[in-house]
């Protein structure tokens, strides 16, 4: 009678552990699709592949990019999109996307709660199809700079770019432009640059502008010694259209690294 009931619960076990090995597919495909497959993302496939395709071979770039470079001018209200092929280090601009909410002033996000779009080099994280903003991407902050200059203990997170046109301290585009950016991004991180840089500046660091920042600044050292360092990285962008390295000092300054080369 023993030996009975043993067999028949061990046989009870082989099912159950059947029926798991069949499941696991599914569970993880629906695992997969709640993460990439939402139907925001399909939407804005099918509504912007083909517009998204026509532009890269207008700029002679394959699509989707192997390479993709995001800079964000915060008094311009401009989000400029930048492209390079697998085979090549430059980049080409590809295109602006006007910004429709940008909260705060010019200057870095030094605390949790000062509505302050962060200003400095970092990449996409984690995106969200779920987003209470549409469609969202996550800007890495903070980084290892903004740790080491900040005095506060609480520096905050959760710095989007997203949709919706509204920002506590994010950067929002319209539905229709993160609709685009979305799906170009989601391409390029899944296919080839899991770490899509993001480079966010008070201005256009041009020395005109940089010096009338000296200008309208001069009780603030450190802030016009931080941005001196975001000129570096500009600056080379500008000159050779290739990314820079960056690198942050003990003193939580960004500088160029000597281990940038020219193209």
């Amino acid at each position: 009678m023993q030996f009975t009931a043993l067999r028949s619960f061990y046989q009870f076990s082989l099912r159950i552990l059947a029926l798991l090995l069949l499941l696991l597919p599914a569970l993880y495909i629906i695992h997969s699709n709640k993460a990439t497959g939402s139907e925001r993302v399909a939407a804005a496939r099918n509504s912007k592949d083909a517009l998204l395709r026509t532009l890269f071979t207008q700029k002679g770039v394959n699509y989707p990019p192997q390479q993709l470079y995001i800079r964000v001018f915060k008094s311009e209200n401009i989000l400029e999109v930048w492209a390079a092929n697998k085979t090549s280090k430059v980049y080409t601009h590809i295109k602006d996307y006007p910004v429709c909410a940008m909260s705060g002033k010019l200057g870095p996000k030094r605390k949790e709660g000062d509505e302050q779009v962060p200003e400095g080099f970092y990449h996409i994280g984690n995106m969200n199809p779920y987003s209470a903003y549409h469609l969202s991407m996550l800007v890495t902050y903070p980084n290892a700079s903004d740790r080491i200059l900040s005095k506060h203990s609480r520096l905050g997170g959760d710095i989007y770019i997203h949709g919706n046109c509204v920002s506590i301290g994010c950067i929002a585009i319209t539905n229709p432009l993160i609709d685009e950016l979305y799906w170009l991004t989601a391409q390029v991180r899944t296919h080839s640059q899991k770490k899509v840089p993001v480079h966010i500046f008070p201005t256009r660091l041009s020395n005109l502008k940089y010096n009338l920042l000296c200008y309208l600044y001069p009780d603030m050292p450190d802030m016009l010694r931080f941005w001196a360092g975001l000129k570096q990285g500009y600056d080379w962008f500008e000159q050779h259209k290739t990314l820079p390295v960056m690198e942050v000092n003990a003193s939580g300054f960004y500088q160029i690294s000597n281990t940038n080369s020219q193209p």
